[in-house]
C-alpha cells in the first residue's frame, strides 16, 4: 500500500471513531457540519462530506433518512469497539480498591460483582460468563445424612465456589456410609471435574464396597443430572439502557430487549 493510500485511510479511520463518538453522545445521526462544529475533524466540509461518502461506499456508516446525517453500521461499531476506541488506563489506587472489594467472594459473587460494578462506570449494559458447574473441578465433597434416603451433597469447587444439591440415597444406607463415600471421593477424585469423576467412578465400581458404590454412583448421577450443560451468564445494567439516547427504546423493543436478557442461552449465542 503506498504512503498516500495508508494516509486516506488513517484519515478515514479517524473520521469513522469522530462519528461514533459523536452519535454516542446525541444519540442522533451525525452530519459533517456537526462534525467540523465539534472540532473533532481537521477538515475542510467538502473533504469530510467526501470521506463520509466513502465510508457509506464501505458499510462503514448509513443514513436512516435521506436528509439526515450518517451513523456507524454495525460493521462500523464492530471496527471502531476493537481497533479504534480510545482506551483509558485505571489508575492504581481505583484496581486497589476494585480488588479489595471482590476480595473473598466465590466465582459467581466475583462475577456478579464485577458486572455491577463494569455497568456502574460505564453507564451501560455489562455481562460476564462463567463457565458451567459442571466444567469446574472439585476440590472435595461433603456428603451429609439428612432423613430416610435423603442426602444433602456440598460440592466445594477449585475456585471456592459451594453449591449444594439434594439428593437421594439407596435404602438402608447410614451416614458412616455417606462419610466414607466422601473420604473415597476426596482421596481419589479431587481435581476432576463432575462428569470425569462419574466416568472414574464407573469404572472403578466392581472393587468398591456395594454400599459405598451405590452412593457414589447415585451422588454423581443426581449431582451431573442436575448441573447447567451450558455455560453461566451474569448480567447487570440494564436500566442504564433505558437512558441511552442511541437505543431510542419503545414499548415494543423493550419488551423484546427485556425477553432477550431472560433468555441466558439465546443471549450467549448472540455474544460468541
Amino acid at each position: 500500500m503506498s504512503r498516500i493510500a495508508t494516509l486516506e485511510q488513517t484519515r478515514l479511520m479517524r473520521l469513522l471513531a469522530a462519528v461514533a463518538e459523536q452519535y454516542l453522545r446525541s444519540g442522533r445521526p451525525v452530519s459533517s457540519g456537526c462534525l467540523i462544529a465539534s472540532d473533532l475533524v481537521d477538515a475542510k466540509a467538502a473533504t469530510v462530506r467526501a470521506q463520509m461518502a466513502e465510508l457509506e461506499r464501505r458499510r462503514l456508516l448509513f443514513s436512516p433518512h435521506r436528509s439526515s446525517g450518517r451513523i456507524p453500521t454495525a460493521r462500523g461499531f464492530g471496527l471502531y469497539v476493537r481497533e479504534l476506541m480510545r482506551r483509558r488506563s485505571i489508575s492504581s489506587r481505583s484496581l486497589k480498591a476494585v480488588a479489595s472489594s471482590l476480595r473473598g467472594l466465590s466465582t459467581g459473587e466475583l462475577a456478579e460483582s464485577a458486572a455491577a460494578s463494569i455497568a456502574c462506570r460505564a453507564q451501560a449494559l455489562a455481562f460476564v460468563s462463567l463457565p458451567a458447574a459442571r466444567h469446574e473441578k472439585v476440590r472435595r465433597v461433603e456428603l451429609v445424612h439428612i432423613a430416610a434416603e435423603r442426602a444433602s451433597a456440598v460440592i466445594v469447587g477449585e475456585t471456592g465456589d459451594i453449591r449444594s444439591r439434594l439428593i437421594g440415597v439407596p435404602a438402608g444406607v447410614s451416614s458412616s456410609d455417606l462419610q466414607r463415600a466422601a473420604h473415597y471421593f476426596n482421596a481419589n477424585f479431587s481435581g476432576c471435574t463432575l462428569p470425569e469423576a462419574a466416568d472414574l467412578v464407573a469404572g472403578r465400581l466392581p472393587d468398591l464396597q456395594e454400599r459405598i458404590a451405590a452412593v457414589l454412583r447415585t451422588m454423581l448421577a443426581n449431582v451431573v443430572a442436575s448441573s447447567e450443560p451450558g455455560e453461566e451468564i451474569k448480567v447487570a445494567g440494564a436500566p442504564h439502557l433505558l437512558s441511552n439516547p442511541c437505543l431510542n427504546l419503545n414499548a415494543g423493543n423493550l419488551r423484546e430487549l427485556v425477553d432477550l436478557l431472560a433468555d441466558k442461552e439465546l443471549f450467549l449465542e448472540l455474544i460468541e
